[in-house]
């Protein structure tokens, strides 16, 4: 009896451990099939969050850059020169006048005396005045400017170096002080070094200097300076 004891015994385990096998495999695969239909989503899922993280980063990161953009801009400027607006005005009033739209000097008529072009090229050095023929009288009372360089009242206040002050010729082109009190030009009332102004083909008259300094028609201030 112990024999057939033995076999059915040997029997039994073998069917136990064979059982067990089969429903580990299923869970085995039961586990696979689970992670092959969740991986999918995973792997989705983690893209997302790193598309979302990056996304962040892109997101700081360009406002990073746009802080940054002005910068930038102001650098591409300064690598590239850019020429003067006004490399060359004409004067196309007679009349002496500070008002604004005097002073635009632009392509469109009778916006440019010439204390209004001499405004101009104090804002944009190295500028030409092209004052055509013509008698430009200066009428605006300076008293007690002295030597502030306000061009708006007074004498011609020139303060943009590299100046240029051209006319048709000397006997057409005048410009004629009427003021007891006043020059007719200044150049360089801010004293600064290495300055030049060229006047040509103009006829200066009519300044007056009443301090004592000298320079009824023109004076011009501080050293190494060049007036043609």
């Amino acid at each position: 009896m112990a024999y057939p004891r033995y076999r059915t015994s040997t029997a039994t385990e073998w069917q136990r451990q064979t059982i067990m096998r089969s429903v580990l495999g299923l869970i085995v695969l039961g586990g696979l099939a689970i992670a092959s239909l969740a991986l999918p989503h995973v792997m989705e899922a983690a893209p997302d969050r790193a598309r979302s993280t990056r996304g962040d980063r892109l997101e700081r990161g360009g406002y990073r850059l746009r802080e940054r953009a002005p910068a930038a801009t102001s650098n591409t400027i300064n690598a590239t020169p850019v020429s003067p607006m006004f490399v060359s005005i004409t004067v196309d009033r007679t009349d002496d006048t500070a008002a604004p739209l005097a002073s635009l000097c632009t392509v469109a008529p009778n916006d440019c005396s010439l204390r209004g072009a001499v405004s101009v090229a104090n804002l944009l050095p190295a500028t030409t005045i092209i004052v055509p023929a013509g008698t430009y009288t200066l009428n605006i009372n300076g008293t007690g400017e002295g030597f502030s360089g306000n061009n708006s009242v007074g004498d011609l206040d020139i303060t943009g170096n590299n100046t240029v002050i051209s006319g048709a010729g000397a006997g057409t082109t005048v410009i004629q002080q009427t003021q007891p009190n006043d020059r007719v030009i200044e150049v360089n009332p801010n004293l600064d070094a290495s300055f030049n102004t060229t006047i040509s083909n103009v006829t200066i008259s009519g300044g007056r200097e009443t301090t004592g300094v000298g320079g009824g028609g023109i004076i011009s201030g501080a050293i190494n300076n060049s007036l043609t």
